[in-house]
């Protein structure tokens, strides 16, 4: 029995989810789906390490936070390893960042 339909993301993610992991001969063959709307349509950021990475991401979210787009404690990070989670943290221990871990 498969479970394909997602309830927390919308189809947006879970096609960008299906582009990468459908590459993986070893997992089983399903197509997710959602009935929730489409969201924004996704970018693409390519950085040389995590540092940069770390530092580009910071400073979208000033500009967004600045521009009255967002709040801080509307902004949620998801990281892919616990070495970009660290250069995370380092990025953001400045007194402004009203970061919680």
């Amino acid at each position: 029995m498969k479970l394909e339909q997602n309830y927390r993301s919308d189809q947006t993610i879970l096609d960008a989810a299906h582009a990468v992991i459908s590459h993986n001969s070893k997992r089983m063959d399903k197509k997710l789906w959602s009935q929730r709307p489409r969201g924004e349509a996704l970018g693409l950021l390519i950085n040389r390490d995590e540092r940069g990475e770390a530092q580009e991401i910071a400073r979208r979210i000033g500009e967004l936070v600045r521009e009255g787009f967002v709040e801080h404690q509307q902004i949620a990070s998801s990281f892919g390893s616990t070495r970009r989670a660290a250069c995370w943290k380092r990025r953001c221990a400045w007194p402004a960042s009203p970061t919680r871990w």
